[in-house]
This record gives structure tokens, sequence and C-alpha cells, in this order.
């Protein structure tokens, strides 16, 4: 047995392979940039940049789960993203 091959208990007592694991990490991570890029339907550079965004900081989150550096990351990016590449300025909608 390889070491990528080597067994895994999870909380839940089910054994996983590493490479399952991975899977299902690329999974969810996959899925979870999916749901949030929809969110941001209307613009094709919007969720396309958003799906990049959401996939690095969905990997960042299942390695260190705290939400405050990725909301705050989620702020200035957005603070960049309508002016600069967008080319819009939504708080002149107000």
């Amino acid at each position: 047995m390889t070491d990528r091959d080597s067994h895994h208990v999870t909380p839940e007592g089910a054994t996983l392979t590493r490479r399952q694991g991975l899977f299902d990490l690329a999974l969810t991570l996959l899925l979870t940039s999916l749901a949030f890029a929809l969110v941001h339907l209307g613009s094709s550079t919007l969720v396309a940049l958003t799906f990049v965004a959401a996939f690095f900081w969905s990997w960042i989150y299942a390695r260190h789960p705290n939400l405050w550096p990725l909301g705050i990351s989620h702020g200035i990016l957005a603070a960049l993203t309508y002016p600069l590449v967008l080319g819009d300025n939504p708080l002149q909608r107000f």
C-alpha cells in the first residue's frame, strides 16, 4: 500500500483513502465555487472572476476555517474589481 492509498478514519468512523478524501475536497470546492459564482450572475466576467476567487477562498477555508479574512478579502476584491475591471461603481446607484 502506498502512502497515497493509506486509510484515514473520519470522525464518523468511516475509513477513506487519501485519494477519496482529495476527490471529495475537490468536488466540494468546485460545487461551492459554482454556487458562489452563480449568485453573481449578470456579468460573465464577474461570474468567472468570482468562481476563481471562491475556489481559492473555499480551499483556504477548508484548511483554516475562519470567515473574517475571507470576508475582508471579498470586500477588498469587490472594491477593486467593480471600478477597475468592470468599469462600474455600484454605490452610485443609491
